[in-house]
């Protein structure tokens, strides 16, 4: 399966770099061309990048560095990361943010990789001009995000091993943006790097919110 998904990007860039050799094109049938190459060279490298942090982290070569944030801070940096996203695939975001500041302590870079990855995966899996939601909210002692969408969800099956390195879900229409299956296993580890836990819940087929809540760190004051 790893193979199969690294061999799908540099097909189409064959493709279209061969094209580009045939001869003289319109400006437009450049920039069509140019735009396949980048959106798939972009693809490629997010999947490199996946498989880096993966080995990175299951090594134990990635270093918490904690510090005392706002988690809404956070938040805001991971919507600002996915923004192109959702806009290219004509989603409506819903951001309920906390009131006051929500201090936790973590390491900042790798909290706003759990948020952006958890809303990139609700991004790519919902159908164009869907409805994603973010949360945060103070559960006891804890600071809880929540991500979820009005996606088609995941079976009980695909649930229970969600965060598994190469869990994926039956490519179909909808599911045809998939990566390697490692984003929700990355996701997983740094949340327990932090002393934290997150879950999914869904109802596959049956038009339930896709929930993923994290408890990245504790809260302070």
């Amino acid at each position: 399966m790893l193979a199969h998904e690294l061999r799908i990007p540099p097909a189409p860039i064959m493709v279209a770099a061969e094209l580009l050799g045939t001869g003289v094109h319109d400006a437009e049938w450049v920039q069509r061309t140019g735009a396949v190459i980048l959106r798939q060279v972009r693809h490629l490298t997010g999947m490199v990048d996946d498989l880096l942090d993966v080995s990175r982290v299951t090594r134990g070569l990635v270093l918490i560095e904690h510090e005392m944030i706002d988690l809404r801070t956070i938040l805001a940096q991971a919507v600002e990361q996915v923004n192109p996203l959702i806009e290219t695939r004509r989603h409506r975001l819903e951001y309920t943010a906390h009131d006051a500041p929500l201090i936790v302590s973590g390491d900042t870079k790798r909290l706003v990789q759990v948020v952006a990855n958890l809303l990139n995966n609700a991004a790519k899996y919902t159908p164009p001009g869907g409805l994603l939601r973010l949360e945060i909210r103070r559960v006891g002692s804890c600071a809880e995000v929540a991500v979820s969408d009005n996606g088609i969800g995941m079976s009980r099956e695909l649930i229970a091993r969600a965060f598994e390195l190469f869990a994926q879900a039956e490519r179909t229409a909808d599911r045809a943006r998939g990566g390697l299956g490692i984003g929700l296993a990355v996701v997983k580890r740094l949340v327990d790097l932090h002393g934290g836990s997150i879950a999914a819940h869904s109802g596959a087929g049956a038009g339930q919110p896709l929930h993923g809540p994290a408890a990245p760190g504790r809260r302070h004051g």
